[in-house]
């Protein structure tokens, strides 16, 4: 019974357009992290990124991981035109 009551909330909420989940992090922090990542030789690691912003390594980890994976789509992409 719980169950369908949570369903059915989810799906009301999904209906009238809510997004669910936890927000990402703000494009300013983002920057940063990026700027503090990549200024740094060598590279400045999580954690110290994390300690630095106030926030947490997990978000600096989903970051840095969806921006390297833009990297290598890039790459991927100008291989395919030379």
């Amino acid at each position: 019974m719980v169950q369908e009551g949570v369903k059915a909330g989810l799906a009301r909420a999904k209906a009238n357009g809510t997004k669910l989940g936890r927000a990402k992090v703000s494009k300013d922090i983002e920057a940063q992290m990026l700027d503090l990542r990549e200024s740094n030789v060598p590279p400045m690691g999580m954690l110290k990124i994390a300690k630095s912003l106030g926030i947490g390594t997990g978000a600096v980890r989903q970051v840095i991981n969806e921006n390297s994976q833009r990297k290598r789509l890039l790459c991927d992409v100008n291989d395919s035109f030379t």
